[in-house]
């Protein structure tokens, strides 16, 4: 949460303990004891109010709802709705007094980091430019009388290069497709080019998460046929990068 608490001369954990009061995430004197195990639900709580969310009323679908304290159940509600947990699959229980294990607290805890990341706006110029940029990297500069690369000596630099904007293992598959060494030399032998976006016929670009873009194509060219290619893109480390493509050729009956 962005927060950088000073240890002092106390408990380890007392920094913590009061910025997250300061923040209104835990009540003062909420806990007696900040060293005993917490249960579920005064866990799931505190998830809800660190992820700013109001608490909500609404009918939860637990096999054991019932046992969920009146004071505790807005909230996991809210956090129900939120996608931050769910009931056990094997009884659909959610166990509110159940000791939380430290598994189950890390997946919270990375949902919540998820949640709060704001990524940046993506649309389907941000997709074509991240294509162009994808091919100038793949494609590189050869001797004039040869098909040795100018630039890169090695596959691993090459593939380090495109993964800043790509998956590096998406980068490992297309170097390897398009790259070979020739006595000792890296190379790139001539071969058709990738089937791309074309930008004058129709396509979709959908939300698959905040973080997380797909664009799909459905056209049909002399060289490929008809033909579906789905790119999926990502954002990490304050940018966006390509993380899939998927080429679907139909069968022409």
């Amino acid at each position: 949460m962005s927060h950088y608490p000073e240890a002092g001369p106390g408990w380890w954990y007392e920094p913590y303990v009061s910025k997250a009061i300061e923040l209104g995430i835990v009540e003062e004197d909420e806990f007696e004891d900040y060293n005993r195990p917490i249960t579920r639900q005064e866990m799931t709580k505190i998830i809800v109010k660190a992820a700013g969310a109001d608490a909500e009323n609404g009918q939860l679908d637990f096999s054991d709802s019932d046992e969920v304290e009146a004071k505790f159940a807005p909230y996991v509600y809210t956090a129900v709705e939120l996608g931050l947990i769910n009931g056990y699959p094997s009884d659909n229980t959610f166990r509110p007094d159940q000791t939380s294990t430290r598994a189950e607290a890390s997946k919270l805890f990375v949902l919540l980091v998820e949640d709060m990341i704001q990524a940046e706006d993506f649309s389907v110029s941000d997709a074509l430019a991240l294509e162009a940029e994808f091919e100038d990297r793949l494609y590189q500069e050869t001797e004039a009388d040869s098909w040795v690369v100018v630039n890169f000596d090695d596959k691993e630099s090459l593939v380090d290069y495109i993964s800043e904007i790509a998956d590096r293992e998406l980068a490992e598959s297309y170097v390897d497709t398009y790259y070979d060494y020739m006595e000792g030399e890296l190379v790139q032998p001539p071969k058709d080019g990738i089937t791309r976006i074309i930008e004058d016929s129709e396509y979709q670009l959908e939300m698959i998460h905040p973080r997380e873009f797909r664009l799909t194509q459905e056209t049909t060219t002399e060289l490929v046929g008809h033909y579906t290619l789905a790119i999926t893109y990502r954002y990490e480390n304050d940018g966006w990068i390509m993380q899939e493509r998927d080429l679907e050729v139909h069968e022409i009956n």
